[in-house]
């Protein structure tokens, strides 16, 4: 599952999404029963996520779950590389811009 701009989750959602990520399960709205629920998770955010656990704007707990594999991808127009090479690149050399946690 992709979650983009999790770093914009309001706190609520983020308590909702910390349980299913723990419990591996959820109730749908109107149902009585709960579903249980296999999937990895990929996160993507343009906020700076060490700046929005000091400001509070994002669980401890959360961050600590969803942060295991750092990537870190420089925006589209800020070299004389076109989006597709950079994209290709960064394909081929990320082995060496992951942080690992």
């Amino acid at each position: 599952m992709l979650l983009d701009e999790i770093g914009e989750m309001p706190p609520y959602l983020q308590t909702k999404l910390l349980r299913v990520l723990q419990e591996r399960e959820y109730r749908p709205i109107g149902s009585d029963r709960i579903v249980h629920v296999d999937f990895r998770l990929i996160c993507a955010t343009n906020v700076d996520l060490d700046a929005a656990l000091r400001d509070g704007r994002l669980r401890e707990d959360l961050y600590f779950r969803i942060n295991t594999i750092t990537l870190r991808v420089p925006p589209c127009g800020s070299g004389p590389r076109t989006s597709r090479c950079s994209a290709t690149t960064s394909s081929t050399s990320s082995g060496s811009a992951i942080r690992r946690t």
